[in-house]
């Protein structure tokens, strides 16, 4: 959404009043009112300790409220137990942001799953986690308990072989030491040496806590690609400007199919303009 700014509680400075106001305004938003459920001025005083706590901003205005716990380093499994936007911002796409910006969190915090429960008859909030990845795992009378799983980067580091090889040296009459480093088996995003450095972008991306990658590149940029695979592997939204030279025809095939099977935003330079597909 244009001109929304989201904002974690250690950027905003929030207190136990100002959170008391936001629980009271969103979370009584809820189909069971929090106000009706729990002591909201404890239950703020137990936020501040132990969750973190995003809003959505426009000017001055709070249009919507997030909380994740994101500090069960037994199970590395975070909860998300509020969700919440004004009525007049919601269908507007403020919901994926929210929730990308939490997943982003959790991933930075060492989680491995998020979870998360929505009422049966909540069909809207269903279909807006399944289209972020979450899927149902157990269900009640009341209510579905929902789990995404935070893909992770190899923590070690990934070797692939140097090879010599002396009947390419004869062949060429070559009196040199020659062995080639094969990283097209780097068995990340479609291997090349871009895959390799896409990895070390993307370990910065996530201890940033940035959710969305966004770069550009030809039609057959292997660093595109690259990019692309892993961005949805990882669950990471991305974001690519191709660059599309008047005049010739370029044929969806290779990395240029590969970016648009990783259901990716591409955005392409053509003669008449951006076009978005």
């Amino acid at each position: 959404m244009k001109d929304v700014s989201i904002k974690w509680n250690k950027e905003i400075g929030l207190d136990q009043d100002s959170l008391v106001s936001l629980l009271q305004t969103f979370g009584d938003l809820l189909p069971n009112p929090l106000s009706g459920r729990v002591d909201l001025c404890a239950y703020a005083a137990k936020l501040l300790d132990k969750a973190e706590i995003a809003v959505a901003v426009v000017g001055e205005k709070t249009i919507g409220f997030l909380l994740l716990y994101a500090n069960n380093m037994r199970t590395c499994r975070a909860h998300l137990p509020i969700l919440s936007i004004q009525p007049s911002y919601q269908g507007k796409g403020l919901g994926k942001v929210l929730m990308a910006r939490a997943l982003a969190c959790a991933r930075q915090r060492g989680m491995r799953e998020v979870e998360l429960e929505v009422n049966r008859d909540n069909e809207q909030d269903q279909q807006l986690y399944l289209s972020l990845g979450f899927r149902f795992v157990q269900s009640s009378t009341e209510q579905y308990k929902m789990l995404y799983s935070l893909a992770e980067l190899p923590s070690r580091a990934i070797k692939t072989p140097i090879e010599v090889h002396p009947r390419l040296l004869r062949e060429l009459d070559l009196n040199i030491d020659l062995r080639i480093k094969r990283d097209d088996l780097y068995p990340m995003s479609g291997g090349g040496i871009k895959a390799r450095k896409i990895k070390y972008i993307m370990r910065d991306l996530i201890s940033g806590e940035y959710d969305l990658l966004v770069t550009n590149g030809s039609p057959q940029s292997n660093h595109v690609r690259a990019s692309a695979v892993l961005s949805a592997q990882l669950g990471i939204r991305c974001h690519l400007v191709i660059v599309l030279e008047p005049g010739i025809r370029y044929p969806d095939i290779g990395n240029l199919l590969l970016m648009r099977l990783s259901s990716i935003v591409l955005r392409i330079n053509l003669p008449n303009g951006w076009t978005v597909q």
